[in-house]
């Protein structure tokens, strides 16, 4: 604490006045670093009266220079769980509790460690809001207060607050003490993830509203997936390199060259099942497409197939597909049956390979089952009105994309979880309301599918593997998006009817090609019948949906959003998708 004192430092010279007290560069940087991470480390750790070096912190590489390391950070991190225990902390309390720590130390005791921390990572952060983070550096360049030089070297500042982050977690996490505050960002992380190709949607701080240095750290050192995408019309709330031109697109074969012959559904029969007001259920077996009709009271499944178009998948055109991702499709849908676990409760786990070998599994896909072109209008709205009933209704919901087929279900739970909250699946509108009316949703990676549960049940046994787990918060945000939005709101009961402010909330997030389909999806996530919808069309179809609506909290006037320009509507946004 009284470092700074004794090396000769006043304190207006610790805030830049005087040029550091007339010092050199080399001397003002050697000293910040020294005071500031060394000095940090060994402080946190003394109190527990853990020995730290500065040397602990030292590497050399090849050519024999001097790094900065924190290799033994978790180790240390690891003796420090042992010698104080953890205090409660939401789920993970009981993950690495030592034999000793609460029980055999005094509350009182604990709670002046606990301060005496939390003293010195206050005071190091105000350095840090000083000189290190973006906050630093923007705040002087608006109020003219740029020091003659910076202290420290950019990834100097940046290691501190590397270190930062995990102390102050384990503050939190051992003596249940608040984190003196946010570490804030690093230009030289922003710089990096730019480079990596990040869309301005998809980095760390637009996804929960504040940065944490470990997640940008993980983004910049992984380069995007989108980057080869044009981003330019994307902004803070939505990616839109991935909408559709629906003058250009064409369907896509399994394997770029292929050229096998599309094979068409039986129209008369997709039909029927549609006039009868019943669910067509697609099998393809031996080079053909049979169509039956869902019975619930028949032993006969099917699944939904959830996909975004842009992987290739729709047909603007024909309600067809090419041969080769009809066997794709219902390879991976018997797939599914193929495992104990995934047959229905009715039938014991043992009885798992006789039963897929005599029921044939189908699919149900939009591409084939909602017809398309002007003779088929009526069918086509028939068969939306219907399609909450639709995804609720199969036995599971399996979602494609072509993200998260790149990587094989062993992949690491965090590189899992960031392929599904990167899949375009979850930035459209369509998709939305498929994943939410699911029994049960799957994911297809290049090897077979997993459960949300699954991976939520493989998210949590991840942290108890190891000290630095505990800490980090890299998949928190991933999980908070998107395991709570499909995970934690279903068990909350919030997919019934109203909740408009919730999901609007949501489809604020979605794209979508056609803009006149929000009304249409919104209704249908409301349990609203979107019948009367398609008798209007462009602003009239969005004042009718509010109509069917009703009634709202008076707080939905005051949004910056474009309003109807209709009589008695003057109030209400044009659209919520991607505001």
């Amino acid at each position: 604490m009284n470092y700074p004192e004794r090396k000769g430092w006043a304190w207006d010279e610790l805030m830049g006045y005087q040029n550091y007290g007339n010092r050199t560069r080399e001397s003002v940087a050697a000293f910040f670093q020294t005071w500031l991470y060394f000095g940090t480390l060994i402080s946190v750790f003394s109190v527990c009266d853990i020995q730290v070096k500065m040397t602990d912190f030292i590497c050399e590489d090849e050519q024999g220079k001097k790094l900065i390391t924190t290799q033994k950070l978790p180790e240390m991190i690891q003796e420090w769980v042992n010698r104080e225990g953890v205090a409660q902390f939401g789920n993970k309390d009981t993950l690495i509790v030592s034999k000793h720590g609460l029980l055999d130390m005094d509350n009182e005791v604990r709670h002046r460690r606990g301060n005496m921390i939390h003293t010195y990572l206050t005071r190091v952060l105000k350095f840090v809001d000083k000189y290190c983070n973006t906050k630093a550096q923007q705040e002087a360049e608006m109020f003219g207060t740029s020091p003659e030089f910076w202290p420290m070297d950019p990834v100097v500042a940046l290691s501190i607050m590397a270190i930062g982050v995990p102390l102050s977690k384990m503050l939190l996490i051992i003596y249940n003490m608040p984190e003196p505050g946010p570490w804030g960002s690093s230009f030289l992380l922003n710089q990096r993830m730019k480079d990596m190709g990040w869309c301005i949607r998809d980095i760390p701080i637009k996804i929960s509203g504040s940065s944490r240095i470990d997640r940008d750290y993980y983004f910049s050192s992984y380069p995007s997936p989108r980057r080869n995408l044009d981003h330019t019309k994307c902004d803070e709330v939505v990616c839109r390199a991935n909408n559709v031109d629906v003058k250009v697109y064409a369907t896509k074969h399994v394997i770029e060259g292929c050229d096998c012959p599309h094979m068409h559904v039986p129209m008369e029969d997709l039909l029927d099942v549609i006039k009868a007001a019943g669910i067509p259920i697609i099998h393809w077996r031996d080079g053909k497409i049979k169509i039956t009709r869902y019975d619930e009271k028949n032993i006969t499944k099917y699944i939904a197939i959830s996909h975004v178009w842009s992987d290739g998948l729709g047909n603007e055109e024909q309600s067809s597909l090419p041969t080769c991702q009809l066997s794709r499709l219902q390879g991976m849908v018997d797939g599914l049956f193929a495992e104990a676990h995934y047959v229905d409760e009715d039938y014991a786990n043992e009885k798992a390979v006789e039963y897929s070998s005599y029921v044939q599994v189908g699919f149900w896909i939009d591409t084939l089952c909602v017809p398309v072109g002007n003779d088929y209008v009526e069918y086509r709205q028939a068969t939306i009105r219907q399609m909450g009933s639709i995804y609720k209704a199969a036995h599971c919901v399996l979602v494609l994309d072509s993200r998260v087929f790149e990587v094989p279900s062993s992949a690491d739970i965090l590189n899992k979880i960031l392929r599904l909250y990167l899949a375009n699946w979850h930035r459209r509108l369509w998709t939305f309301q498929e994943g939410l009316f699911a029994k049960s949703l799957f994911f297809q990676f290049s090897d077979k599918a997993l459960t949300l549960d699954e991976m939520a049940e493989e998210y949590t046994q991840y942290y108890s593997q190891a000290i630095p787990h505990l800490y980090s918060s890299v998949g928190d945000s991933f999980t908070e998006e998107f395991l709570g939005l499909y995970k934690l709101w279903a068990m909350l009961g919030m997919v019934k009817s109203g909740n408009f402010e919730w999901f609007v909330q949501e489809v604020g997030r979605r794209t979508t090609t056609k803009q006149q389909d929000e009304s249409i999806c919104l209704s249908t996530l409301m349990g609203l019948d979107p019948g009367e919808l398609f008798k209007h069309k462009g602003d009239a179809r969005m004042a009718c949906f509010y109509k069917m609506v009703g009634g709202f909290k008076p707080q939905i006037i005051f949004n910056p959003f474009p309003r109807l320009p209709i009589r008695g509507f003057g109030w209400a946004p044009i659209s919520f998708v991607g505001q």
